[in-house]
């Protein structure tokens, strides 16, 4: 027993003898495989193959060439892969400038990759987040951070669409931010009102 606790000298032994992994080292594992599942899917899925990805791709293209917000002149479906128009701009406005730098190095494939990178950087945003969630309401149970984690890193549908051209990921990260902000107020109805708000 004792050479293997030189070999695994992070670990801690439990009451009954066994190792345990220590909750910083489950986090740091479940971050990197959170990181690798997304860079996988923004470099392998092919080009515009994520569900709307080219409606979405297309509003950021219409903010950084023409300046102007566009106009929704083409119903759900259509071949113009404009159908996306109606959201509003933040999200696109946020990756207009990283599509004027794809553009710069490169043809569409690399834009749209550089794009699906932009929202893995908002994943990233939402677990630091998320942490800071975690901490501000004191959760110090080692399995219920892991927990939490685990879902914000490996929850498919999330890790999937957060290596895409996706409007939610920064609906998302914004309503991680919201959560943090309602830590910081003492509860009430109306501090709970103007945050609804």
């Amino acid at each position: 027993p004792e050479a293997n606790h030189r070999l695994l000298p992070r670990q801690s032994v439990s009451e009954s003898g066994k190792p345990t992994v220590a909750p910083g080292a489950l986090i740091l594992a479940l971050l990197v495989a959170g990181l690798i599942c997304r860079l996988g899917y923004v470099f392998l899925t092919p080009t515009f193959y994520a569900p709307d990805e080219q409606s979405h791709y297309n509003y950021v293209k219409h903010l950084a060439e023409k300046r102007s917000l566009p106009v929704l002149a083409s119903k759900l479906g259509d071949a113009s892969n404009e159908w996306e128009y109606s959201q509003p701009p933040g999200y696109y406005a946020l990756l207009a400038p990283m599509y004027a730098a794809g553009r710069a190095l490169g043809a569409e494939p690399v834009v749209v990759r550089l794009l699906r990178a932009t929202s893995v950087g908002l994943w990233l945003l939402n677990v630091w987040l998320g942490l800071a969630f975690l901490r501000r309401l004191q959760i110090s149970e080692p399995v219920t951070r892991v927990m939490v984690l685990g879902l914000a890193c490996l929850l498919p549908t999330y890790t999937f669409i957060s290596a895409t051209i996706n409007n939610d990921n920064l609906l998302i990260t914004l309503g991680t931010a919201v959560l943090c902000l309602m830590t910081e107020r003492q509860p009430s109805w109306k501090n709970s009102t103007a945050l609804g708000l």
